[in-house]
């Protein structure tokens, strides 16, 4: 029995030490913050919701009450247990002359990465006085409403629930009357794999929209709205995924089938990107153009295109090489005298970068990612101290990357008629005419870890989990981790709003699969066990409307035509430049922007100004106002101002040798 004992503390051990570390961690940063000026927006709910259970909570609820005697809270499905506190204490303790009304969807309940807590959103649906559900979809055709509500809709004889959790549950909506109709294809098209993988997915998924494509060419596919017809166009259509790795294979399969796309990614960092690192190397050889190893590091980039046998050949060539470090010994002094910008600029010209990128594949995604560092480079520049410094800034940001920074998101290289891809998470809210979901027949994973972690019990109260895992700590995780697969489906489900095109296996597996798991009605729990039926078979017993489809991928060399480039000419200037100057100061601008706030009437932007002409004032003395006695004689903050003193000022600088 002791053995067994210290068998079992010890796998508890180091969580609980990692625990009881990062607790103090937290503690000591807390205190940190407190004296000193980093703060984040954590940081502040943090100090907020201290303050409100503090000793004067009740004196600060009220005032803030005073100020917002109603709120409206939007998106409450993604609110966090801290943010709920917050706003009970305000305004749900003390129900006097104020309102609180809480919006959200808890089946759109996706952000869990960022802290979301859906049992947050159930506790606070518990506690309301009212709900009101919205009972209509304004967005989608009739058949994809009809579509959603069989799918998510399970018998009264069923004892499981659409989205796992009780509380969350789903209510069958009706449609918005539309004068749209899709015309050439069904509304709901789905596509069955024998053996579904990935990449097979993704070039079935290719193939079927070079088809939409081609057949929105001929005029066969198109929206018709009172009698007029649009074709569709690749614009219109979005792929929606759950990763970049699968956005990295819709790319690939699109591209060879020459189909244009862009990517929408809501965290990719321009300094994560190939560009980057390349960049780096040939920053570094202008900063260091004779050191042979930096030089050969920048000329074996892919910005440069040297083959393996044109880099030796150059290092054997001792004339070769020599003209190499004149060129970048010439490039250090632009960077030097010029700046950054100007060399990167000269590089990208002379060695023909942007030529070379341009005939190679995902040229303009590229393109933009190296214009961008450019740009991040320069703005870096000012606020460093020379060179060095400047190369240094940059390698900290490729080892640090910052996706959530808007100046280092990655931008969009193309505005053009483009298939987008879009991940789930980045959908949420938006809408799309016509939407793919290849990869919604992949398996999900159940969870595995032997660290810390949290989870919810039977009473969805928060608990922590040290070391291994007992068999109910691991089902109520795998249960957390399949309810929001569950709401990602349906998020990706209700963005269309023409048509909806899925991607399944012909049989699922023993493995659990949001899609087979509302199939089934829920009949499959948790996994472990094969559907007994077909996905073809359980299409129709759910009388879930849409056109099966089992069309093997085949080859097929049609390509989008070319759209005619548009003559555009440069607008002619007919107007007349005033040649005639003046000279003027930023006390007189100053002066003019307060009577500007302060009257309607606009005036000249300078009537009179006194800094025009110095030699004015050379024979009267400087009159300053009188300046009390004050201990620190010499204080800067005692300095005296007025028009004269920055006309005296001015002056002197002008005369100063």
């Amino acid at each position: 029995i002791l053995s067994a004992y210290r068998q079992q503390f010890a796998a508890k051990a180091l969580p609980m030490l990692q625990f009881q570390f990062l607790t103090q961690l937290r503690q000591k940063l807390e205190q940190h913050k407190l004296t000193h000026k980093e703060k984040s927006f954590g940081d502040m709910l943090s100090f907020l919701h201290q303050a409100l259970f503090a000793a004067q909570g009740d004196a600060l609820a009220a005032q803030i009450r005073a100020l917002y005697p109603f709120a409206m809270i939007d998106e409450f499905q993604d609110t966090n247990q801290q943010q709920y506190e917050i706003f009970h204490r305000i305004f749900i303790d003390q129900q006097s002359h104020q309102g609180f009304i809480m919006i959200g969807d808890p089946k759109q309940s996706i952000y869990k990465f960022r802290g979301a807590d859906i049992f947050t959103y159930l506790q606070a649906a518990e506690h309301v006085a009212d709900k009101t559900t919205l009972n209509r979809n304004w967005r989608s055709l009739p058949a994809l409403v009809e579509g959603t509500n069989r799918l998510f809709s399970f018998g009264s004889d069923s004892q499981a629930k659409p989205f796992l959790y009780q509380g969350i549950d789903f209510q069958a909506v009706e449609s918005n009357p539309s004068e749209e109709q899709l015309c050439g294809q069904e509304m709901i098209r789905c596509y069955l794999l024998d053996t579904f993988q990935e990449q097979q997915a993704a070039e079935l998924c290719a193939f079927q929209i070079q088809q939409q494509l081609k057949q929105a060419e001929q005029g066969s596919f198109f929206l018709q709205k009172n009698g007029e017809n649009r074709p569709l166009a690749a614009q219109d259509i979005t792929v929606l995924v759950r990763s970049h790795t699968q956005a990295g294979l819709m790319r690939q399969a699109l591209l060879a089938r020459a189909i244009p796309s862009v990517f929408y990614s809501e965290r990719n960092s321009v300094f994560e990107t190939q560009e980057a690192q390349d960049l780096q190397f040939i920053l570094q050889a202008c900063l260091t153009p004779y050191h042979s190893g930096s030089l050969l590091s920048a000329l074996g980039t892919q910005l440069w295109g040297l083959t393996a046998q044109e880099i030796l050949h150059l290092k054997q060539d001792e004339q070769h090489w020599d003209g190499w470090v004149e060129r970048f010994v010439h490039y250090q002094s632009i960077w030097q005298h010029q700046g950054i910008l100007p060399m990167l600029h000269q590089i990208f010209v002379q060695q023909g970068i942007i030529q070379r990128i341009n005939s190679a594949e995902n040229a303009e995604r590229r393109i933009t990612d190296l214009l961008h560092l450019a740009e991040l480079l320069q703005e870096a520049m000012p606020n460093l101290e020379n060179e060095t410094a400047l190369l240094r800034w940059f390698q900290q940001q490729i080892a640090h990357p910052n996706g959530q920074s808007d100046e280092q998101k990655q931008r969009l290289e193309s505005e053009e008629n483009l298939v987008k891809i879009v991940t789930i998470h980045g959908s949420k809210g938006l809408e799309y005419p016509l939407v793919w979901l290849p990869f919604v027949g992949k398996n999900s994973q159940s969870i595995s870890s032997k660290g810390i972690t949290t989870y919810h019990d039977e009473q969805q109260q928060l608990r922590w989990n040290f070391g291994t895992m007992s068999d109910e700590v691991k089902q109520r995780l795998t249960q957390a981790e399949f309810a929001e697969d569950l709401r990602l489906l349906y998020v990706a489900i209700t963005r269309a709003k023409y048509q909806l095109n899925l991607i399944l296996p012909a049989q699922f597996d023993k493995g659990w699969n949001a899609m087979s798991y509302l199939l089934t009605n829920g009949s499959i729990g948790l996994g472990g066990e094969a559907p007994a039926l077909t996905t073809a078979e359980y299409l129709a017993q759910k009388q879930f409307t849409t056109a099966i489809y089992n069309d093997p991928v085949q080859p097929d060399s049609w390509q989008a035509k070319q759209a005619e480039p548009t003559e555009i000419s440069a607008h002619r200037f007919t107007g007349r430049i005033q040649l005639r100057g003046q000279i003027t100061s930023f006390t007189a601008l100053q002066a003019q922007h307060k009577r500007l706030q302060s009257f309607a009437d606009f005036a000249p932007l300078v009537t009179q100004d006194e800094a025009q002409d110095d030699d004015r004032y050379l024979t009267q003395a400087v009159e300053f106002e009188e300046i009390s006695a004050i201990a620190d004689t010499y204080s800067p903050y005692r300095f005296p101002h007025s028009t004269r003193v920055g006309n005296r000022l001015h002056q002197f600088f002008e005369q100063w040798d």
